[in-house]
């Protein structure tokens, strides 16, 4: 689809590659508004302009939402370029992506440049730009991630992070774990640099994550920390945060440098290293329905399904209102599984009616070839037969011709 207007894809996949200029994406170029759900590619999509994306190119509206969906295939781009939207406003929940990812300004894992929410997604392709690279979002700008991780290596110049390259929106119970390399300034395990250097809103913040990333630098500059800093002086002029961030002896590097920010260090005591978002699910079921061995020609279902720790609490009215809100997510989630697998059962019933036409025809040809033509060869012997008649008749009249004319003489 190049152009999406307030529309709705639900259940929908695309495999091909894709090559555009401007928002470029795998199913979707531009989306203004609507919604995508259960929806993902495979196919690796080349943009050379601005947003590129593995599912949608740009996706412009706050009210616009990508849910349950993911892309896989590699994604080349300019700038705003990510593994799932290149440029996303709306809302981003339950997703991933998995393919590589290489841009220039704002290149992330997940999206490259947000200015929406991004819950529960996750991305783990390696990422390589230039500015503002990170694992989930290259960058960010307003918004939200939650209960997010990467697990992506992460390679740029400057403004790197495992997480984020540069943020301004607040980050939750998020993680990253993979290697951050970079050539220049402003770097760090998790965020390359919180916050923006205009003494503007927006701010940001982060709270309750953590990164494992085991840093690698080159250039003149190391920008971060190995020594339990959560901020560190990367800039004449930036204010140097000193707090311990997890002293648990791991000697994390969190964040290059920090402007503007409100950034919370968890307390280790009452609050322990959050418990990360689960990693990709390799349960359920995968179906052969094709000749070949690309994904295009496999089928899989999800099988998993968990109640993430549901716990009904009614003893006030506060925690009976969220119970109720708990039971509304878990309903809504059981919906979009239940259309999941309705989605794959009509996917398998068309590949089964196209295999019994297929098999049909070719029954059809090999008879053709092989069997005997009942109707024409019976023509042909009758034919034959005529011909053997009349040419026998033909021979005894011309050897009865010599006694004739003996006769005459006579």
């Amino acid at each position: 689809v190049a152009n999406m207007e307030d529309a709705t894809i639900t259940n929908s996949s695309a495999s091909g590659s894709v090559t555009g200029s401007m928002s470029t994406g795998g199913l979707v170029g531009y989306a203004n508004g609507g919604s995508i759900t259960n929806s993902s590619t495979s196919g690796n999509v080349t943009g050379t302009g601005e947003c590129t994306g593995g599912l949608v190119g740009s996706a412009y509206e706050e009210g616009s939402s990508i849910t349950n969906s993911s892309a896989s295939g590699s994604v080349t781009g300019n700038n705003s370029t990510g593994g799932l939207v290149g440029y996303a406003e709306g809302s981003i929940t339950n997703s991933s992506a998995s393919g590589s990812v290489t841009g220039n300004n704002s290149t992330g894992g997940l999206v490259g440049f947000a200015n929406g929410s991004i819950t529960q997604s996750y991305a783990t392709g390696d990422v390589e730009g230039t500015t503002c690279v990170g694992g989930i979002a290259g960058a960010t700008i307003f918004g939200e991630i939650s209960n997010s991780y990467s697990l992506s290596n992460v390679k740029g110049d400057n403004k790197v992070g495992g997480l984020i390259g540069g943020n301004s929106a607040t980050v939750t119970n998020s993680y990253s774990t993979g290697n951050v390399t970079s050539s220049g300034t402003e770097v760090g395990g998790f965020v390359g640099m919180q916050g923006n250097d205009r003494d503007v809103p927006p701010e940001g913040s982060i709270s309750n994550c953590y990164s494992t990333a085991d840093m690698e630098f080159y250039g003149n500059k190391q920008a971060g920390s190995i020594t339990n800093n959560y901020g560190t002086k990367s800039q004449p002029g930036v204010e140097q945060h000193e707090a311990d961030w997890f002293n648990d002896g791991s000697n994390l590097t969190f964040l290059g440098s920090a402007f503007n920010t409100n950034v919370i260090p968890p307390d280790l005591v009452d609050n322990p290293r959050p418990v990360p978002p689960p990693p990709p699910t390799t349960e359920g079921i995968q179906f052969q329905i094709g000749a070949n061995s690309g994904e295009e020609n496999t089928l899989k279902i999800d099988t998993s399904f968990s109640l993430n720790g549901f716990d009904a609490d009614v003893t006030t009215r506060e925690k009976a209102n969220e119970t109720i809100d708990k039971v509304d997510a878990l309903i809504s989630e059981f919906s979009i599984r239940r259309s999941g697998y309705g989605a794959v059962q009509n996917r398998l019933e068309s590949v089964m009616d196209s295999l019994t036409t297929k098999t049909n025809n070719l029954s059809a040809s090999h008879s053709t070839i092989v069997d005997t033509d009942f109707a024409a060869e019976s023509a042909n012997l009758v034919k034959a037969q005529i011909l053997q008649n009349a040419t026998a008749a033909l021979l005894a009249q011309a050897n009865s011709a010599p006694s004739i004319a003996l006769r005459l003489l006579e």
